[in-house]
């Protein structure tokens, strides 16, 4: 049976061993890291050293040089900003459900990271603090069971890692905390897990001045003074798939999936793809990779190839509340920006959606995901924009599949009321009350009685400029 592997399995320790020392910074700042010299510190060929960094590239902790280096790049202070504020949305969204979802299976795993934190802590053992953490926040994550939310959760977990290693431990003492959301899960108290991971928030955040920070300009101080050594040259090998080739197959099988030509359930061996569609093994490699980093294919096995992921009804639920929780946190950052010509192009794009909707126009899809793509984009947080890509293409399928138009409609028309009034409080009030609770979402779909109709006049207009 075909697999989508085309090569042997990384050495279990290779991956692990070469995150581990960027996010300690035994590999700082721009460090350069070559094919030839991970294979042999690893004792492999170029081939498995070359999958290791291109998957580094995608995690976002290096930076591509040529085809066959790369560096390590260098986090700035908009990328901390970025990230933390991402987390502070996603993070209570991951805590308020393993608190009720979580099986005893996950009980056992976080247990032990709690402990692990804990000897650490006791230990003043910074690194161990950092591993012993980010195991309990994968744990957490999985315990949720939203695949969407993992998906996110996953595509920055070194990066987030990172940011965690640049704060003190000791200054937040995380293992406290930890104690105290495995009590709140064993208790299934959604309430008390979210509020115990706020206070975290909140204290990570209050490092950030004063540890995180300094350290990052004595970072990229050392990168910017450190000489700068030639490159050796590159002995000539097999040419790796363009990037433009790979997201022009991307592209195409994401639009196949959504409008159904390739059917759930659809096996998607790399050689039939790549035959398919007139290109490479290697390209339609990295295309299905692409294309499971954004939920719509399965994960392939040495003995199995990939699939067209089958959508269910829960999954919709859940996709759902982590776009809306995105949407909002980042409706009240625009909110607190002037930025009044933004307003105004928010203002047109709703109101094309209205029209679209009561003339049951077959633009009104594009238009909903204008909307919320430029909530998205005036909140200037690159963060965010990179994790509604992951979930868009799963979203369009969700909206060929299932009528939540009336839904997101209501949802954009209340959202912009409270953008137009300015009023920060009021958006994530709008999530919490209604598209963040499933159990709510049904009664959007109503208004006295009868089937959500809304009227384009009752759009307010933008808000006015404050000077």
């Amino acid at each position: 049976m075909e697999s989508n592997r085309t090569d042997a399995p990384l050495p279990a320790d290779m991956l692990p061993s070469l995150r581990d020392d960027i996010v300690s910074g035994a590999l700082p700042n721009g460090t350069p890291l070559r094919e030839e010299a991970v294979a042999a510190r690893f004792g492999v060929s170029r081939t498995p050293a070359r999958m290791a960094i291109h998957c580094l590239i995608r995690e976002g902790v290096l930076d591509r040089e040529t085809h066959h280096s790369a560096v390590v790049h260098t986090l700035t202070r908009t990328e901390v900003t970025d990230l933390t504020e991402m987390h502070e949305c996603l993070d209570l969204i991951a805590v308020r459900q393993a608190a009720v979802r979580r099986s005893e299976a996950d009980l056992r795993r976080l247990r032990a990271d709690v402990m692990a934190a804990g000897r650490a802590e006791a230990a003043v053992d910074p690194l161990a603090v950092m591993r012993a953490g980010g195991e309990f926040r994968r744990h957490t994550y999985h315990a949720t069971g939203n695949r969407p939310l993992c998906n996110v959760e996953g595509a920055f977990r070194t990066r987030t890692r990172r940011l965690i290693a640049l704060s003190e431990a000791q200054a937040v003492s995380p293992a406290q905390s930890f104690r105290r959301l495995l009590a709140a899960f064993e208790a299934r108290d959604s309430e008390a897990a979210e509020s115990v991971m706020a206070d975290l928030l909140k204290r990570i955040r209050r490092t950030r001045p004063e540890h995180v920070l300094p350290r990052m300009d004595e970072d990229i101080a050392d990168t910017l003074s450190a000489p700068t050594v030639p490159s050796a040259p590159e002995p000539s090998v097999a040419s790796e798939p363009s990037p433009a080739d790979v997201l022009r197959v991307v592209s195409l099988l994401r639009e196949q999936i959504i409008d159904g030509t390739r059917a759930p359930g659809e096996r998607l061996g790399t050689r039939r793809v790549a035959a398919e569609l007139g290109v490479s093994r290697a390209v339609a490699v990295d295309a299905l990779e692409l294309l499971r980093r954004e939920g719509l294919v399965t994960t392939a096995t040495a003995r199995s190839a990939a699939r067209v992921h089958v959508p269910c009804l829960e999954e919709s639920d859940d996709l759902l509340d982590v776009v809306a929780t995105m949407t909002t946190r980042a409706a009240r950052i625009a909110v607190q920006r002037p930025a009044t010509e933004e307003y105004r192009r928010l203002h047109d794009i709703l109101t094309q959606e209205k029209v679209a909707w009561l003339n049951n126009d077959s633009a009104l899809i594009e238009h909903m995901f204008a909307f919320r793509r430029h909530i998205l984009a005036m909140a200037d947080n690159k963060a965010f924009l990179e994790a509604d890509e992951l979930l868009n293409g799963r979203l369009r399928l969700q909206f060929a599949t299932i009528a939540f138009e009336p839904l997101v409609l209501r949802g954009h028309q209340l959202l912009y009321g409270a953008i137009s009034a300015r009023d920060p409080a009021l958006a994530e009030k709008i999530h919490r009350e209604t598209l963040g609770r499933i159990d709510r979402r049904g009664r959007l779909l109503q208004t006295d009685g009868g089937p959500l109709r809304p009227a384009v006049s009752e759009i307010p207009g933008p808000p006015a400029s404050r000077g």
